[in-house]
C-alpha cells in the first residue's frame, strides 16, 4: 500500500509531531551528558519516588507506543493488530543513555522518511471533485489497524477499531504526557535546572496555543 494513498496532509502533521517529541528527548539527553557528565547514566535510570519511575522508564514507555504505529506506516500494511500492553519492559532503553539516543534516531529516521516519500498536497490540487472523493473513500478504507488494551488489571486485552493515523496521533499524545513528568522528574528529582528546558518541553499543544490567548 503507498502512503500517496492517505491524505499526506495529515501524515506529514503526524511525523513533524512525533518527530517534535522525539527531538525533546533528544535535548534532554544531551543536556543530562554536558549536565552529569559520567553520571548521566545514574540520572537517567534513577527513580524519581514521587513519580515512581525513571526518565528512562518513562522514554522506553512512550517509545514503545509510538514505534508500533511508525513501524506499521513505513512497512504500508493493511489490517494490522497493534497489542500496546503486550510489551517487553525493562532492557537498555531504560538504563542506557546511548542505547536510548539509538533508538531515538533510528525511529526518527523513519518518520523523515515516511515524510518525504509522502506526496506534497499541491500534488493532488488538479484532481477533480469526483476524483477527489474517490481518494478520500479509498483512504477511509486502507490502513485499518485493531488496537488492543488492558482496561483492567485481568489481563484481558479489548480490541478496538481504528486507523494507522488515528493510532500516530494518539502515541504523540500518549507520549507528551510522559514528557511532562518526564520534566518533572528532570527538574525536581534529578535537580537538572528548568530553564535548561524548552519552555514547551512536556505541554500540550492545545496549552501552548490557550497560552497565547491570555
Amino acid at each position: 500500500m503507498s502512503n500517496s494513498m492517505r491524505s499526506s496532509s495529515t501524515i506529514q502533521s503526524l511525523c513533524r509531531a512525533n518527530m517534535a517529541i522525539l527531538h525533546q528527548k533528544l535535548m534532554l539527553l544531551t543536556e543530562l551528558e554536558s549536565t552529569f557528565n559520567d553520571a548521566a547514566k545514574h540520572a537517567f535510570r534513577s527513580r524519581c519516588p514521587m513519580v515512581g519511575a525513571s526518565i528512562g522508564q518513562h522514554f522506553r514507555h512512550s517509545l514503545d507506543h509510538m514505534e508500533l504505529p511508525a513501524l506499521v506506516l513505513a512497512s504500508g500494511q493493511d489490517c494490522v493488530d497493534l497489542h500496546y500492553d503486550l510489551r517487553v519492559r525493562g532492557g537498555t532503553t531504560e538504563t542506557d543513555v546511548v542505547e536510548a539516543r539509538r533508538r531515538i534516531e533510528n525511529l526518527t529516521t523513519i518518520f523523515r522518511e515516511v515524510q518525504e516519500s509522502s506526496p506534497s498536497p499541491s500534488s493532488s490540487s488538479s484532481f477533480s471533485t469526483s476524483s477527489s472523493a474517490k481518494v478520500v473513500e479509498e483512504e477511509n478504507e486502507i490502513g485499518t489497524v485493531t488496537a488492543h488494551f488492558m482496561l483492567s488489571a485481568d489481563g484481558v486485552e479489548v480490541p478496538l477499531p481504528s486507523n494507522i493515523e488515528r493510532e500516530l496521533g494518539f502515541a504523540a499524545h500518549h507520549a507528551i504526557h510522559h514528557m511532562a513528568l518526564v520534566r518533572l522528574i528532570a527538574t525536581g528529582h534529578i535537580g537538572l535546572p528548568a530553564e535548561s528546558l524548552p519552555e514547551d518541553f512536556g505541554r500540550a499543544p492545545s496549552t501552548v496555543n490557550f497560552d497565547k490567548t491570555v
